[in-house]
């Protein structure tokens, strides 16, 4: 967080949050498993580590959150192999994924509580509703990167 006002919408950090989402799905959809899921998230995290640099105090805590957290998921979904219900993935995927980056989130704003449904939304929506090579990341990215855009408007003040 650099002390700056964002009084406007921040059109450009959404645009990177989503690219950022979308290119990280699009790498896991190169493999195969768990390792899909775990490249994804590796990418996933560093990409949106570089969008949150200047909104955030430890972004670098962010990609660690998101690598763990979408490595858990992928093995949680290969545990309970949900088959063909790519509504369940999503939601799996949302609520662990989400929990391990609200995590990090709780230290940053106010009101992160809502993090991990939104993650649900966002990931479900995207792999039940919107599937494909590049629309399931831009539509969990779009609806994550809304949401966190907002997010961010409420830090919490540094501790001194």
């Amino acid at each position: 967080m650099d002390g700056q006002n964002y009084s406007g919408f921040d059109w450009a950090f959404l645009f990177t949050w989503i690219i950022s989402t979308s290119i990280g799905w699009m790498v896991g959809g190169f493999l195969i498993g768990v390792a899909s899921f775990i490249a994804s998230g590796v990418v996933m995290g560093a990409l949106q580590y570089f969008a949150l640099q200047r909104r955030m105090r430890q972004p670098r805590n962010w990609l660690i959150a998101t690598t763990l957290g979408w490595a858990v998921a992928a093995l949680v979904l290969l545990l309970l192999n949900p088959g063909q219900s790519q509504f369940l993935s999503g939601v799996i995927l949302g609520v662990i994924a989400g929990f391990a980056q609200w995590l990090v989130l709780r230290q940053e704003v106010f009101l992160a509580g809502w993090w991990i449904m939104v993650n649900i939304v966002a990931w479900t929506s995207g792999l039940a509703f919107l599937p494909g090579f590049f629309s399931t990341g831009a539509v969990a990215g779009a609806v994550t990167g809304l949401a966190l855009e907002l997010l961010l408007r409420f830090p919490k003040a540094a501790a001194h």
